[in-house]
């Protein structure tokens, strides 16, 4: 199994690295996801798995996809939510960094993460 592991301490809120791919839809990243599993790899990574929500009048969210309770502080930022989430709903996306990607595919997820996508 492979992962990257940094030797240097990385200051908070840094940027470290961009999760490059193709761009699949989400049948065929459903259809690779089948091969991949038979291989026992996987550098899928879904779009549309967090939502990044920025509004003036707030500071940026950082909501769940699948999130039943959601906690903002105005209606416009609810409304903003609920837009991105249909259009993700209708048009879900994924990247696939088996042939085209760079280190940040040997990222490992964890349980407890110290890292986050936006």
């Amino acid at each position: 199994m492979w992962g990257l592991n940094c030797s240097k301490a990385i200051p908070a809120n840094s940027f470290i690295i961009e999760y490059c791919g193709e761009v699949l839809t989400k049948t065929e990243a459903d259809r690779r996801g089948e091969e991949y599993d038979s291989e026992n790899i996987n550098y899928l990574f879904d779009l549309n798995k967090y939502v990044e929500i920025c509004n003036p009048k707030s500071k940026n969210k950082l909501l769940k996809k699948d999130e039943k309770e959601i906690c903002v502080d105005d209606i416009e930022c609810i409304e903003e939510i609920t837009k991105v989430r249909e259009f993700l709903d209708t048009f879900p996306l994924c990247l696939d960094a088996y042939y085209y990607g760079n280190l940040s595919r040997f990222i490992n997820h964890s349980c407890d993460p110290n890292l986050h996508a936006f």
